[in-house]
């Protein structure tokens, strides 16, 4: 106690004088350039009502202890901060859930601890039990069963429920009503910060409410950060500190807290007088009678000394000239260099050490050990060893860690200083060959994978072809026997189980196509949401009812060119897939975002451009895709499904979908709690969703068709010939064959006049049915050709009339489908027809 009393004595008696010495100071302490997070305003929240800590003035502008505090810490550190003030449960609550960076001022408890970070304190503040002055209460025993007011969410708030002091606990926004519910006499007391209470019994003129008991609670009040924000944290304490040591700390407290602390200080300065002056002067008497013995000894001995301090400063001021020559040569070296002492700390670093690691000033560094730069660079025994002689010459490559906390290859090398018992440690920094090192790699894997996935693309292709020819046999074959077999009820079963099969196995062939990009989309302007809300409305009676699907839709349109077909089925994919991994609940959310790329990314080996792009998100917290898995999931046939459950193609499709239309896929996922898609597309503006329409059919005339009619069947499968073949023949028409291009001009030339229409596949051997089409119009322009082919992502299947051609029958078809066709494509007239009539 005496020690305290002295030191607030000596705080008083000294601070007038040493006030101008520390505003002095402060222009010389190094301002921190580093802030938290770079070009961004943290956000900071207070008590409104809290002085003199902090709270609103007459302006309504944040001010007090605390706000001056924060506001100098940061400034020294370089945050570049935002303090606004509030009621106090709503400010912690912000900060339990993350929406601001901190508050200002928080009282320390290790239940608190578990949602917030707090900063070293900078004070320690009592509270005290305010009552009226007629009460009978006299301590913390006499609570029980009392009306207690407090404010909410303050630090006694907490203590009187923790401890159960009282049943009636009545709690105010601020300590301002507390107080004013105590005096009109609402409350039986009121536990608040000591400080507080004496300062609004001031302010307001509360003469009839006094301060009672002991000290509770004293608890430390510090700065708080979000939970985990290590960082901000660490600064704030760095900078607390250093006002600390400048003494400018001291300043700011005074400047706040001597109003309130001075009266009790003053009422014992007396008594501590009488304790430091009587011994002071008794102590001061036997130093002066010791003094004046010892300046005879001091006389003889200065005369030695003088000439043994003339002979030293001579040889000082030639080690002097020689440390100049030597550090002017260490610091303007090119090369990052360090001197160590014996136990790795660091002595001295030149300019391009300092510019290497970030840091302002050679104090910053003076003092730290070498390993808190090159943690994993084993420096400490490589020192060691160097000091203890050993000259094998060292030359290493590791990491060193800058201020901001990143890290930086380089090559170092270590060498010694002969009787200076230091090392000197020179860094050459390889960051960017490394970069550039791992950048190659990134990209030959990026381009590997796209030449995968586009060697996959390929061959799904090519299988999807040989798929539809074979489907298209069967198919055909399936038709006779349904119409030669129709009074067997048992075989008509069979044959409708078998053509079942036939359309999964064609929809098996629509998704490898989709994968392989060969099914070009129909494009139009569309908003997003309205694909999504369809595709909810089938979504909502497939999925099981305990998972809960959720969407979060952006505010604006997301306007996308895009075949609203396949989006939808792309939804429907990812939304399935993430209902299968859920099983039987959890949660499914669908979300829009309107985002501006501003550089380049790597996305699904190809490049997202910088523009602007709606995101469409599937997310889910189900059990999560394991790393060795998910580079796999967008391949064909690739499943983790139980035998029966999937395809494999479902995910394969969404990929070709999405790169059909421009468009990026990126999965994430964490096992154990989920998986996220985000599908992204260029975004298109309102002007052109307004000039959207329809095309109409150019000079079009439908005629009824002929009974039967001369058609030329081009075909190099002799399977698929002659089932159709049978087929027209059944329906009367005379129908001449041919294998390939070659046989078909030459059949076209030598029938040209009675042949009424053409039906050709596009895939054949040879010729191509592209090259025949043309060679075909350019005997005869009239000419009516019917393409059927399983190339539906051709040019020719898109716009067939651009091309000359009357329609376009993809593979495979039945024979019905095939028929109605024949007769849409005859009963067209071309305007030239019509103009020869």
């Amino acid at each position: 106690m005496k020690e305290r009393t002295f030191t607030i004595f000596t705080h008083i008696f000294c601070s007038r004088y040493v006030q101008s010495a520390l505003l002095m100071a402060l222009l010389l302490v190094p301002v921190r350039a580093m802030s938290a997070q770079p070009n961004k305003v943290l956000h900071f929240r207070g008590d409104r009502d809290y002085p003199p800590y902090e709270y609103l003035d007459e302006n309504g502008n944040p001010t007090g202890f605390d706000v001056e505090l924060l506001k100098r810490v940061c400034q020294i550190m370089g945050i570049d901060c935002r303090i606004t003030l509030g009621p106090w449960s709503e400010v912690r609550a912000q900060l339990e859930n993350g929406t601001i960076q901190g508050i200002t001022g928080m009282f320390y408890s290790g239940r608190r601890e578990q949602n917030i970070d707090f900063t070293t304190y900078h004070n320690i503040i009592s509270h005290s039990i305010f009552v009226p002055k007629t009460s009978s209460i006299t301590g913390i025993n006499d609570l029980i069963d009392k009306t207690i007011g407090a404010q909410k969410g303050d630090i006694m708030h907490d203590y009187v429920l923790q401890n159960g002091l009282s049943s009636a606990v009545v709690a105010y926004d601020d300590q301002e009503q507390v107080l004013a519910s105590l005096a009109a006499n609402r409350i039986d007391c009121a536990l608040i910060a000591r400080i507080q209470g004496i300062y609004f019994m001031e302010k307001l003129g509360f003469d009839n409410i006094k301060a009672v008991g002991q000290s509770i609670l004293p608890r430390k009040y510090c700065f708080a950060v979000r939970k985990g924000d290590e960082l901000l944290r660490s600064q704030l304490n760095e900078g607390l500190q250093l006002l600390k040591e400048n003494g400018e700390f001291a300043l700011i407290h005074d400047r706040w807290f001597s109003p309130y602390t001075h009266k009790d200080i003053r009422q014992r300065v007396i008594k501590i007088l009488v304790w430091i002056l009587v011994p002071f002067g008794i102590t001061l008497f036997i130093v002066i009678a010791w003094s004046y013995t010892l300046k005879r000894q001091v006389r003889e001995k200065t005369k030695t000394l003088h000439k043994e301090l003339t002979r030293r400063k001579r040889i000082e001021k030639a080690l002097v000239a020689s440390e100049g020559n030597y550090r002017r040569v260490f610091h303007n070296a090119a090369t990052c260099m360090m001197l160590l002492d014996e136990e790795g700390k660091i002595v001295m670093a030149n300019q391009k050490c300092l510019q290497t690691v970030g840091y302002d000033h050679p104090n910053m560094l003076r003092g730290k050990h070498i390993t808190g730069l090159m943690p994993d660079a084993n420096l400490q025994q490589i020192v060691q060893a160097c000091l203890l002689g050993d000259e094998e010459p060292v030359k290493k490559e590791a990491q060193v860690r800058t201020r901001d906390g990143k890290t930086k290859d380089v090559v170092f090398s270590v060498g010694s200083i002969p009787n200076r018992k230091r090392c000197i440690i020179s860094l050459l920094d390889v960051s960017a060959i490394r970069e550039a090192e791992r950048e190659r790699k990134r990209l030959e894997q990026e381009l590997a994978h796209a030449r995968k996935m586009e060697a996959v693309g390929t061959l799904a292709n090519g299988i999807a072809h040989d798929f539809n020819n074979l489907l298209q046999t069967i198919s055909g074959n399936l038709y006779f026997l349904q119409k030669k077999t129709r009074q067997n009820e048992e075989l008509s079963g069979y044959l409708r189980d078998t053509a079942y099969s036939v359309n999964r196995a064609r929809e098996l062939v629509r998704h490898l196509m989709t994968f392989s990009r060969k099914m070009e989309p129909q494009i139009e302007v569309v908003d997003v949401h309205d694909i999504i809300t369809r595709a909810l409305a089938l979504l909502q009676r497939t999925i099981p009812r305990m998972i809960t699907l959720e969407t979060r839709f952006a505010r604006k349109q997301c306007l996308v060119k895009v075949d609203p077909g396949q989006i939808e089925q792309i939804l429907l994919n990812l939304v399935q897939n993430a209902s299968d991994a859920l099983e039987q609940s959890g949660r499914i959310l669908l979300q829009t975002d309107l985002l501006d790329i501003r550089e380049t990314k790597s996305m699904d080996g190809s490049l997202l451009e910088p523009g602007r792009y709606v995101r469409i998100q599937v997310q889910d917290n189900g059990p999560g895709i394991p790393p060795e898995i998910i580079e796999h999931i967008f391949e064909p046939f690739f499943t983790t499904k139980d035998v029966g459950k999937g395809t494999g193609l479902g995910l394969s499709s969404v990929f070709g979908i999405t790169k059909a239309h421009n468009g990026h896929i990126q999965c994430t996922s964490i096992v154990g709690q989920g998986t996220t898609i985000n599908l992204y597309f260029p975004s298109v503006s309102a002007l052109e969703l307004e000039s959207k329409g329809q095309e109409q059919p150019v000079d079009s005339i439908q005629d009824a068709p002929p009974a039967t009619i001369t058609i030329l069947l081009v075909d190099d499968e002799e399977m698929i010939r002659e089932l159709t073949l049978e087929f027209l023949e059944e329906k009367g028409h005379t129908v001449l064959t041919a294998a390939s291009g070659e046989d078909a001009l030459r059949i076209h030339a030598a029938h040209k006049d009675t042949i009424d229409l053409v039906i050709i596949d596009l895939g054949m051997p040879g010729m191509s049915g592209e090259q025949c089409i043309s060679r075909m119009l350019d005997q005869d322009p009239a000419t009516r050709i019917l393409v059927a082919s399983g190339y539906s992502g051709h040019p020719i299947a898109q716009n067939p009339h651009a091309h000359g051609v009357m329609g376009f029958v993809n593979k495979p078809y039945n024979f019905e489908a095939l028929a109605a066709h024949i007769d849409e494509a005859l009963a067209r007239k071309t305007a030239k027809d019509h103009h020869n009539k």
